[in-house]
């Protein structure tokens, strides 16, 4: 992805990535992520990032995310 790309994913109106990008971007984060307590990410801090990963992306867009589209991330 170069720099122009990146500028038009955050910006007012972009539109909301498809359910499989949101995913493997969550699964990057598992990746790399790790544990205060234990080594591994538990679920609640991934759930915790996800929402904070939208209320962000909500933020700097403007798009809300639905909660139809949450809970497929949640589920």
């Amino acid at each position: 992805m170069d720099s122009s790309t990146a500028v038009h994913c955050r910006q007012k109106g972009a539109p909301c990535p498809d359910l499989a990008t949101t995913k493997d971007f969550l699964r990057f984060h598992i990746v790399l992520s790790r544990g205060r307590i234990k080594d591994k990410t538990t679920v609640d801090s991934v759930k915790t990032f996800a929402e904070w990963f939208f209320a962000g992306f909500t933020r700097v867009t403007g798009i809300v995310i639905s909660e139809d589209y949450k809970s497929a991330i949640y589920e």
